[in-house]
């Protein structure tokens, strides 16, 4: 762990609690849950892997409720993430209504803690710089050591199709390398990070990584030292990039859908028809949705249960309905909001975090790795998330005017 930390791990309670946050992120290294013949009714049964994320959880909450963790605690309450906090508080309240009250109010909490945690964690290291180093390493090693198990399990075969840790690979490498361009980081600092998000994310195969990649890639190149003038570059590549993809489609298809025939290309591998089950189930409790992650994972289609909706919006909307969806993209528009202005009052680590959110969030309309229960990815990419509250949430109350004109300039 040292040694995947470097510097920023020289505190000895930092590589304690960076050990406590990989404790359940390592069941994607070292076990495979069998995923066969799943039974919709079992979904909160509790075998091994599940005792390891209650035990990391307890002990996140542990940490969390010694005094050290009161100014992070604060933060956390006061910048962005609040509106995150008030929609899992949603989440945790679908037990009123949805039943089963132990499980949904432990996967809500347990979002909340991850969140709470890893702010702890950046908090307690306190430079900025070091800070976002420590996310561009720990999202490496989130997307690296499951890529490696899997090869291993698989007898060497380097290429590993999943949504997973080429999710993580996509929005850490789209953090480490405008981290660079901002000049936040330098390749010396990021070379094997980076090298350790790619790897998975090129072999893990996913369209939906790819698409989301290639996203971040336009607000990379979109940046500017002039906000309107990011803005008109953006505009553009992204014209020129749908018009590239209409125009080569069959050229691109072999790059960006790999290994997948045009049948299954245009159904989206199964998940469109996929999504219009799961929407018409919701619909038939589309105020509140059937509860918390409950929702998604008591439905059975065609003689089993999908666990997921393989979309976050879907996934809010099933289970916690409108009213959940409203609260969530009010949470993310917030976050983001807060995250670009701050980039305009000239915070350098703003940027990156915005393009690496976006990728992420781009990504989870395949797959869920906020709006629904939580997956190992989704603990470095509430890292990226909570690290606006701790770094940028200052620089918001010092640039009031700024962002006020800000605001204007981007109306304009």
């Amino acid at each position: 762990m040292r040694a995947l930390f470097g510097s920023v791990s020289e505190k000895r309670d930092v590589l304690l609690l960076s050990l406590v946050a990989f404790l359940p992120i390592s069941r994607a290294f070292l076990f495979v849950r069998n995923q066969l013949n799943r039974d919709a009714g079992n979904y909160a049964v509790v075998d091994f892997q599940n005792s390891i994320n209650i035990v990391a959880a307890a002990l996140m909450l542990w940490f969390l409720l010694r005094p050290r963790a009161r100014l992070s605690n604060e933060l956390m309450l006061r910048g962005p993430t609040q509106w995150m906090i008030v929609y899992l508080g949603l989440c945790l309240l679908s037990l009123i209504w949805a039943g089963n009250p132990l499980y949904i109010a432990y996967q809500s909490l347990e979002l909340v803690i991850v969140l709470f945690f890893m702010g702890h964690i950046l908090c307690l290291i306190a430079d900025p710089h070091d800070a976002i180093l420590y996310l561009c390493r720990f999202s490496a090693a989130t997307a690296f050591l499951p890529y490696f198990g899997g090869v291993l399990r698989s007898g060497g075969d380097i290429f590993q199709h999943t949504n997973s840790f080429s999710t993580c690979g996509a929005f850490g490498a789209i953090l480490i390398l405008s981290c660079m361009k901002t000049g936040v980081l330098t390749l010396t600092e990021v070379k094997y990070s980076l090298i350790g998000c790619l790897v998975p994310f090129v072999f893990g195969t996913s369209a939906a990584s790819n698409i989301a990649f290639i996203v971040g890639l336009i607000l990379l190149w979109s940046l500017s030292a002039e906000p309107p003038r990011t803005v008109r570059r953006m505009v553009f590549a992204t014209a020129v990039a749908c018009c590239v993809a209409v125009v080569a489609f069959e050229m691109l298809m072999p790059y960006l859908f790999p290994g997948k025939p045009l049948e299954q290309i245009l159904s989206l591998h199964g998940r469109i028809s996929l999504w219009r089950e799961f929407l018409t189930i919701g619909r038939q409790q589309m105020v509140l949705g059937g509860g918390f992650v409950v929702g998604e994972r008591s439905v059975d289609l065609w003689g089993g249960g999908f666990g997921s909706a393989h979309n976050a919006l879907i996934s809010v909307f099933i289970n916690t309905g409108i009213v959940g969806l409203i609260l969530f993209a009010g949470a993310w528009l917030a976050i983001l909001r807060r995250t670009y202005l701050c980039h305009l009052c000239g915070d350098p680590y703003a940027y990156p975090l915005l393009a690496a959110m976006i990728v992420g969030l781009v990504n989870g309309m395949s797959y869920s790795l906020v709006g629904s229960s939580w997956r190992y990815v989704t603990t470095p990419f509430f890292g990226i998330v909570a690290y606006a509250s701790i770094f940028l949430n200052p620089a918001y109350y010092a640039c009031k005017d700024e962002y006020l004109l800000a605001d204007d300039l981007c109306s304009s």
